[in-house]
């Protein structure tokens, strides 16, 4: 979480979604295609979301539509 407050603090203007309500439904609809991802760049799906997975999906909500 400290890495993804600073890199908004330092780069909020490079985040698509630079508002709350923005980056929160990034979350969800990332969450929901998340499966896509994993099939698109021929990565197997966990069958367990770890902490990284957790770390990604709040990374890739700063740019996901």
């Amino acid at each position: 979480m400290d890495a993804l407050m600073n890199d908004f603090k330092i780069n909020s203007n490079q985040w698509e979604n630079n508002t709350l309500t923005d980056y929160l439904a990034a979350v969800q609809n990332w969450t929901e295609d998340i499966e896509g991802y994993y099939i698109n760049n021929n990565i197997p799906m966990p069958e367990n979301i770890s902490w990284k997975t957790f770390a990604d999906i709040l990374m890739a909500a700063t740019m996901y539509e």
